[in-house]
């Protein structure tokens, strides 16, 4: 970002007062910049520069005029203006504090390796479905969720939206697949989908990347969390593919063979064919839903630092009805980044001053001490 400020060099005499002005550009890189850390552990993506949050209630200070809350990261622009009077050779100095906001140009960070957080992150789930409490089991459904691109934000938007690929998947209990077709159209499901904001920060340097098993073992961190609602979306007539197991498909393929084989033998001998005796290759019918979501308002970005972490997930509800009622839940990683706006050089250097302040609007919030 750039900014332009003028500094003010006042001197009293008896002719009056005589002011300087002075301007100058507060430039900061495309990127996050790495900070230092007394931390060696600390992973790279939690030392960079956070921008500037402002969470949870907020506190005035009358007495040292300073705004305070849960957390929140101010920035001060410092200047310094060392100056010489040239009629005396006088020197003096003048020294002012600025508050600013800084908000950096963000990357979306790899996927996150679920598996090092089994207690966070939940991707698949399995269900057998049945048509009542007691009815005999139509099958096994196995529904999973894989973690969609980032929320995308540049300094003029004011929403964004991503796309949650759903992958269901169904094994018949029947050894038949005649009448799979009929039960699975027969399902509804509805999606309620969430966005989970959870925010950590702590006095003293994270020891390893923030988490929630972290809180058990570091005493000196917090979380901060809280749920955003997204619009609950509704699914029917599903389309659905079926798809051979692997070795359903090398058993098919050996049972050709030896039937071709066994019918050349039998015109060999007379036409005598051997009866060759197969099941019902096995498989599972698939189905792959892109989920739009979508967010109305405006998010602080994902980051990490020494001392905050701003992480968020995606909570997706599925409900199938149809059969006895079922249910399955899922949490996965989600990102936020803050990108740069395609036209932000047509802009003045006037404009430039006018940096939005990034704050998270009101949602529900849970504090975890």
């Amino acid at each position: 970002m750039t900014c332009c400020q003028a500094i003010y060099l006042k001197e009293t005499s008896r002719s009056g007062q005589l002011s300087l002005k002075h301007p100058f550009t507060l430039s900061s890189p495309e990127r996050s910049r790495a900070i230092p850390c007394t931390n060696p552990d600390l992973p790279e993506q939690c030392s960079h520069l956070p921008p500037s949050p402002l969470l949870g209630d907020e506190f005035f200070d009358e007495a040292t005029g300073k705004l305070f809350a849960q957390p929140s990261i101010p920035y001060y622009l410092r200047a310094i203006a060392n100056f010489t009077i040239n009629d005396t050779g006088a020197k003096g100095s003048q020294e002012t504090f600025l508050p600013v906001t800084v908000a950096l140009y963000t990357e979306e960070l790899p996927p996150t390796e679920t598996d090092d957080f089994p207690m966070e992150f939940k991707e698949r789930e399995t269900k057998v479905l049945r048509p009542s409490l007691l009815g005999n089991p139509l099958g096994a459904m196995k529904v999973s969720l894989q973690e969609s691109s980032a929320f995308a934000y540049d300094t003029r938007s004011t929403h964004s939206h991503t796309t949650a690929l759903l992958r269901l998947e169904f094994e018949s209990a029947s050894p038949s697949s005649n009448n799979v077709p009929k039960s699975l159209q027969g399902l509804s499901f509805t999606v309620f989908p969430l966005v989970r904001v959870k925010t950590f920060y702590s006095v003293k340097s994270f020891p390893r990347l923030p988490s929630q098993s972290l809180l058990d073992s570091f005493s000196d961190m917090r979380l901060r969390d809280g749920i955003i609602k997204l619009e609950t979306q509704y699914v029917r007539d599903a389309s659905w593919g079926y798809r051979f197991n692997p070795e359903s498909q090398a058993t098919a393929t050996q049972a050709s063979l030896a039937g071709l084989s066994g019918s050349i033998e039998g015109f060999l001998d007379g036409g005598n064919t051997r009866k060759l005796m197969t099941g019902e290759p096995g498989g599972k019918w698939i189905s792959n839903w892109a989920i739009p979501i979508e967010d109305n308002g405006r998010l602080l970005p994902t980051f990490c630092s020494s001392l905050v972490a701003h992480f968020f997930t995606l909570i997706v509800r599925v409900k199938v009805a149809g059969a006895r009622q079922e249910a399955f839940d899922f949490e996965v990683p989600l990102q936020a980044k803050l990108i740069p706006h395609p036209h932000r050089w047509e802009k003045s250097v006037n404009d430039s001053c006018n940096i939005r302040e990034l704050r998270m609007r009101p949602i529900s919030a849970r504090i975890h001490w």
